[in-house]
């Protein structure tokens, strides 16, 4: 609802952009109360081990 209610794309490629834009924004940046005040990524990462360098 954020997203595509707000905005009127012209076309397919503005809403793709606008979108991927949004999704990025929610994962990585919104805070979730639902989540602790924590961002999906931040959830998700969490206990994801860090790959090593070659």
């Amino acid at each position: 609802y954020e997203e595509v209610y707000l905005h009127a794309y012209e076309n397919g490629s503005g809403a793709r952009a606008g979108l991927g834009a949004y999704f990025e924004y929610y994962n990585t940046r919104r805070r979730h109360q639902g989540l602790g005040r924590r961002t999906p990524d931040k959830v998700y990462f969490k206990d994801q081990p860090l790959p090593h360098a070659a």
